[in-house]
């Protein structure tokens, strides 16, 4: 975690000194801010409330500390990203292999701002190519800007592919919090980021790919869809 989280951000950094480069993204965490009772903005510091956390955060001050020195770096925040290719073990896969199983899914308390893979390509993209001097420095939340609570998550799923085995629990996690969603605004002003997917439609294309590549189910797409310059006529054409 602090190898990969701080050292190896560090040694990047030193290494790409020697690279006339047009941008260095970060891919830093919306859990750095740590507990909110509020829409985060980019503005509020970070307060980690454990280790992941604070090894994110740190990579990220290393970043903000080279963008000081006048190179063309940026930390992204992205919020609760899923879709195809997601970590078997976290939320929205456990709940579609309990669907497809027929197993029983224990659902506790938690809020979260979904962000539909794609979606988070398109806000590194549109990021990546904006002009040097735009980016600089910038630290910038990817999410939805909406807040859906785990019930709801389950909700719009049996809507869309049918019944789940629910046992409901009481115990929050630890690092969980009452309120935790994006606020948008710098990243839709300043680099004309628009989410195109609703959780609704973001869960019906995650089933629809988990029912064509089986073996998506696993962790692993079968064939990534990054979003062109060309593929994307709303992409900001910035000047390379």
């Amino acid at each position: 975690m602090f190898d990969s989280n701080v050292g190896l951000t560090n040694a990047l950094l030193e290494e790409a000194r020697h690279v006339d480069y047009r941008s260095f993204v970060y891919l830093g965490s919306s859990a750095e801010y740590g507990r909110c009772n509020a829409p985060i903005r980019e503005d509020q510091r970070i307060c980690p409330t454990n280790r992941y956390e604070a090894t994110k955060g740190c990579g990220s001050l290393l970043c903000l500390a080279e963008a000081a020195l006048g190179r063309p770096v940026v930390v992204i925040r992205p919020f609760s990203v899923y879709g195809p290719g997601e970590a078997h073990e976290r939320f929205i896969p456990t709940l579609y292999r309990c669907w497809k199983n027929g197993h029983e899914m224990s659902l506790g308390p938690g809020v979260h701002d979904w962000i539909y893979v794609d979606d988070l390509v398109l806000g590194i993209q549109l990021v990546s190519f904006a002009p040097p001097e735009v980016l600089r420095g910038q630290v910038v939340n990817l999410g939805s800007g909406v807040q859906n609570s785990n019930e709801e998550v389950v909700r719009m799923f049996v809507e869309i592919a049918g019944p789940v085995i629910v046992r409901r629990v009481a115990s929050m996690r630890t690092y969980d919090s009452d309120c935790w969603v994006a606020d948008i605004t710098h990243a839709r002003e300043t680099f004309g980021f628009h989410p195109r997917y609703d959780l609704q439609r973001g869960l019906r294309a995650y089933v629809a790919e988990q029912a064509t590549n089986p073996s998506a189910d696993c962790g692993h797409r079968i064939s990534p869809s990054p979003l062109s310059l060309e593929e994307q006529p709303n992409l900001r054409r910035y000047p390379v």
